[in-house]
């Protein structure tokens, strides 16, 4: 049987996730160059929550929003441990007030609380991957703030609508004494979301 487009790009994607499943179990990605194909726990940036929780469970969420601008609100805890299947919870950013409950950004994590060495080869590990795979630019950094005392050592892809980013973060002993923990961090987010939390979100 001929597959049309549509079908053959969407054969491709499933058999590009089923590859990097193998590679590496907690990671889930679907092969495009669109952000919105990309996939954290079955869920895109662009979706809307309500896909996947109803509003009984959106509205028992923990929430939180940036110092600054509140346009957005952050979901906690969307996906746990209990129904997560790659990672020990999921977070999402949507449009405050928004009632369709749009996801612009999303991220996966796994603790480190106690072993924040393991994560780095861990990231590398999913970097390596994602550069096979994509050949889409990609640049590391360290990010350092709290005054130097915390860090995060991140990998940025840039599409042209959006970016994957993958860091591993290691807080300083003074906010691991209030409750922060070390962490691998896979984010998805819109360019709308990026050029919010770059110009608006902490002023």
């Amino acid at each position: 049987m001929t597959l049309t487009g549509h079908n053959e790009k969407v054969l491709i994607m499933k058999m590009f996730l089923c590859f990097l499943i193998l590679i590496f179990s907690f990671q889930s990605f679907s092969k495009a160059d669109d952000i919105r194909e990309f996939e954290i726990e079955g869920m895109s940036v662009g979706d809307s929550l309500l896909d996947y929780i109803d509003l009984i469970e959106i509205n028992s969420l923990s929430t939180s929003n940036t110092s600054g601008s509140k346009k957005y609100t952050r979901y906690a805890e969307v996906k746990k441990k209990n129904n997560s299947e790659n990672y020990e919870g999921a977070d999402v950013w949507v449009l405050s007030n928004d009632s369709k409950y749009e996801i612009h950004s999303l991220t996966g994590y796994i603790e480190y609380t106690e072993n924040i060495d393991e994560c780095y080869p861990k990231k590398k590990e999913i970097v390596s991957s994602i550069e096979k795979q994509l050949n889409v630019k990609n640049y590391s950094y360290i990010s350092n703030y709290d005054e130097n005392t915390s860090k995060s050592d991140v990998t940025d892809f840039d599409f042209s609508n959006g970016k994957i980013r993958i860091y591993c973060t290691d807080y300083s002993k003074k906010k691991e004494e209030l409750g922060y923990g070390d962490f691998l961090g896979v984010t998805v987010s819109n360019t709308k979301f990026l050029n919010w939390l770059d110009n608006e979100a902490y002023k």
